[in-house]
């Protein structure tokens, strides 16, 4: 009887001692799968920080469109305002021009008559 304890108790010894091994194994691969784990977390971290550094950056960059585009249209409402002053003041210039050729041909008229009386 105590062979047979013995017996199971080596018997037992050997099993522990496998399981043992074979937790030391479960635990290693546990251990690298963490460590997998981490190392694929830090990837996919890294990836959303630089599509958050994309994002940002064609933020500004619309940013920088629409401003652009403001002060174009700011530019172009102040050349159509000046080129209808422009117009408006050729209009006049026009017109004062005819009124300038008509006093003119008058005053010349006037010192011809003139010119033409005392010539008699």
């Amino acid at each position: 009887m105590l062979a047979s304890i013995l017996n199971r108790t080596v018997d037992g010894g050997t099993h522990l001692s496998g399981f043992r091994t074979a937790l030391t194994r479960a635990n290693q691969q546990v251990r690298t799968a963490d460590l997998a784990s981490r190392l694929q977390i830090q990837e996919v971290n890294s990836g959303f920080g630089q599509i958050t550094d994309s994002f940002q950056a064609e933020t500004e960059g619309i940013a920088q469109i629409n401003s652009a585009i403001s002060q174009i249209s700011t530019v172009t409402q102040a050349q159509a305002s000046t080129s209808e002053e422009t117009a408006s003041a050729a209009e006049e210039l026009r017109a004062q021009t005819g009124s300038v050729r008509q006093l003119t041909t008058d005053l010349h008229e006037l010192v011809e008559g003139a010119s033409a009386r005392d010539a008699s």
